[in-house]
């Protein structure tokens, strides 16, 4: 049977996470290798490049050893872990379209106008999206990635967040009032 991969918070975690942040090596190494295949799963939710996914990740690891005396010891390590993957990854993703050289550009050029505007539409909606994420709270973020992403039950992420079933309810019906009024 194979090993379930997850984010969430075990006792071991905690653990390792706080002996990471007291500069423990081993438990650094540890932690890596607990969460990296969760990473890389969650990573291809949020992009198609297997590089970038792993280069974030890596750069990630990087920052959380470097930062290790800043981070708070009683965050779970798996929501910060994801938390901070998906900003380095939209980091990178945002670099890259920015820093477009015009032979890539110039691909665009000679595909027909058809594709050049499902292209500009495609772009125009996950801008739209970007936006509207942007929009929400760390709170009603975390809401709908465990709901939509992760296909936990309104009781199961009331458990892992601990807060009551009417905050979840309320944080996932503004979260998709706030796409659907910027994403329309």
């Amino acid at each position: 049977m194979k090993k379930s991969i997850s984010l969430h918070a075990s006792v071991g975690d905690k653990a390792l996470w706080q002996q990471t942040l007291a500069g423990d090596k081993q438990a650094f190494g540890q932690l890596y290798v607990r969460f990296y295949h969760a990473l890389k799963h969650y990573g291809r939710r949020l992009a198609d490049d297997d590089e970038l996914i792993e280069d974030s990740i890596q750069d990630l690891f990087l920052t959380v050893w470097q930062t290790r005396q800043s981070l708070n010891a009683n965050a779970p390590a798996g929501y910060y872990l994801a938390s901070a993957l998906r900003h380095a990854i939209n980091r990178r993703l945002m670099k890259q379209l920015t820093t477009e050289s015009p032979s890539e550009s110039s691909v665009w050029c000679q595909s027909s106008e058809d594709d050049y505007l499902k292209a500009e539409e495609e772009h125009h909606r996950k801008h739209l999206l970007d936006k509207a994420l942007r929009r929400l709270s760390p709170r009603q973020q975390q809401v709908l990635h465990l709901h939509f992403f992760e296909a936990k039950s309104h009781h199961e992420i009331r458990q892992i967040m601990q807060i009551s079933s009417q905050s979840v309810y309320n944080a996932l019906c503004r979260s998709l009032k706030t796409l659907r009024a910027t994403c329309v």
